[in-house]
């Protein structure tokens, strides 16, 4: 994408000192076209790439924007300061476009992660704001005129509307599971839809609630299977500042993959390491795939034993459990907001789970026992975990059937690359923050 602006916006131009002005022109018009296709990303198509991979695309083409406009917006300051017109910036059309980038650099900032994180609430009321105030301005400031574009990015956003409130599942009966001392909890919903292993899906408050119209929604992965026949989804998340609450209603939209599909169908070995609530990405794909000819492993390091009240409710038959942490407390114990069949087995994830960091390193690992689980004491291996079973003696496999699966803290997922690349392994990990 960077070649390609880059070259239209140069293209012809013999001498930048005689011709910065028409390539200030090219760019702006090029900050405005991209619009329409940074939207489409945030539509989440299904068939051109994955969930996640269409959220990158759309954070770097926000930047291509960016950097677009800044140039435009330069080299018209710089022209009108050499003509000694200053004052040109203030007419009418030429004053909507200094406004519109005005708001534009500050969103630049507003996006910084550590901006972002401290107050997402904030950063996605201006980004939202701020990305309508140029849509509008614009096209306006635009001579010549932008009109088919502003069409074509009007009618994105009315289909934007028309998924985020309209075409969602309305669902009531939520049921919450949580355990003593545990920062995980278990959300139960009933819902009728189809979706593969791995997918996620996006909850809203309900209509009535001032955040379901001006606020975001919230990304989480379904931890259990459409063959467990079990007719809801089970998501496992970290308590954050978004709450279930049994007697709301909430707006689910529908499934997106993460992973494609062609991907169950031609692996032969997959290596499974999450951290955390990143149980929920791992646990249905491991699940899916153990019931083929894929030999898959499996591996859960949470920082607390108390995370370890899940066991009971999902299907974590030879899954390899680690935690860095006994807690004096006795063994954890279930707090049951709504009744529950116990016997029902399934779970899910939320945006936050990048939080916990358990670091991977080697420690003098020994196997504890719980009431009812059996977990290893200390950080896991990669090499021993991974080496076993189905590591990394993988002779005669095709290289390109080999996988592993990260999903947790930074330091988790970033040792789980270097290992598959040591190993001639294939990468893949999920990481849901904006």
């Amino acid at each position: 994408m960077f070649l390609i602006i880059f070259f239209a916006g140069g293209h012809n131009i013999t001498s930048l000192q005689d011709q910065y002005v028409t390539v200030a022109k090219r760019y702006g018009r090029i900050a405005y076209c991209l619009i329409p296709s940074n939207i489409y990303l945030i539509l989440r198509p299904q068939s051109s790439t994955s969930y996640l991979n269409s959220l990158n695309l759309h954070k770097w083409t926000s930047r291509f924007i960016i950097l677009c406009s800044l140039i435009h917006t330069v080299g018209f300051l710089v022209h009108w300061k050499e003509e000694k017109a200053l004052s040109h910036a203030f007419y009418l059309l030429n004053f909507l476009g200094v406004a519109a980038f005005t708001f534009l650099f500050i969103l630049a900032f507003v996006s910084l992660y550590w901006v972002r994180r401290f107050n997402y609430l904030f950063f996605y009321l201006f980004h939202n704001f701020t990305s309508i105030l140029m849509i509008v301005l614009i096209t306006f400031h635009a001579r010549p005129g932008v009109t088919p574009t502003f069409i074509i990015t009007a009618l994105f956003l009315v289909y934007f509307l028309y998924l985020r409130f309209w075409n969602v599942y309305k669902v009531d009966d939520i049921k919450i599971i949580e355990g003593k001392n545990s920062k995980l909890q278990i959300i139960k919903i009933p819902i009728f839809f189809n979706w593969s292993p791995g997918s996620h899906i996006r909850i809203n408050y309900s209509y009535s609630f001032w955040e379901c119209w001006l606020g975001p929604t919230h990304p989480f992965s379904i931890a259990n299977n459409q063959e467990d026949n079990l007719n809801q989804i089970t998501l496992i998340m970290r308590k954050t500042n978004f709450k279930f609450d049994p007697t709301f209603s909430y707006l689910l939209s529908k499934p997106y993959v993460s992973i494609e599909k062609p991907f169950f169908n031609n692996v032969e070995i997959v290596n499974i390491i999450v951290g955390g609530s990143g149980i929920s990405f791992g646990l249905p794909i491991y699940n899916h795939l153990k019931n083929t000819n894929t030999r898959v492993k499996l591996i859960w390091a949470t920082r607390s034993k108390n995370d370890l009240f899940i066991n009971k409710h999902l299907d974590m038959k030879g899954v390899e459990v680690y935690t860095t942490k006994i807690d004096d407390d006795a063994a954890p114990e279930e707090v049951f907001k709504i009744g529950e069949d116990e016997s029902e087995g399934d779970g899910l994830l939320d945006d936050d789970a990048n939080d916990e960091e358990i670091e991977m390193e080697s420690l003098n690992n020994k196997k504890a026992k719980g009431d009812k689980e059996e977990f290893v004491l200390g950080r896991p291996n990669l090499d021993e975990v991974f080496a076993s079973d189905i590591g990394v003696d993988n002779d005669g496999i095709d290289g390109d059937k080999c996988w592993v699966l990260a999903c947790g803290p930074p330091s988790l997922v970033k040792d789980a690359k270097n290992w598959s690349k040591s190993h001639g392994f294939n990468f893949f990990n999920e990481k849901y923050e904006m």
